[in-house]
């Protein structure tokens, strides 16, 4: 199969995969911390705002919060 992404989008892709591997990493390891403790943590390993990292993982469908 041709895959007919840019590399932009393939870069972006494997980046948000790194970040919902890491959520689901962290968040299995330390139940106990609470979400933006992860979403904090995974920012500053990738260079992002923990708002970024947040709306990454609320779209992948990995989070939901209280508010929705």
């Amino acid at each position: 199969m041709v895959d007919l992404r840019t590399p932009a989008e393939i870069a972006r892709d494997e980046k948000h995969h790194r970040i919902c591997s890491a959520y689901l990493a962290l968040s299995n390891k330390m139940p106990e911390a609470s979400a933006n403790r992860i979403f904090n943590h995974i920012a500053q390993m990738e260079g992002m705002t923990s708002v970024g990292v947040k709306n990454i993982i609320i779209a992948k469908g990995l989070y939901h919060s209280k508010k929705q």
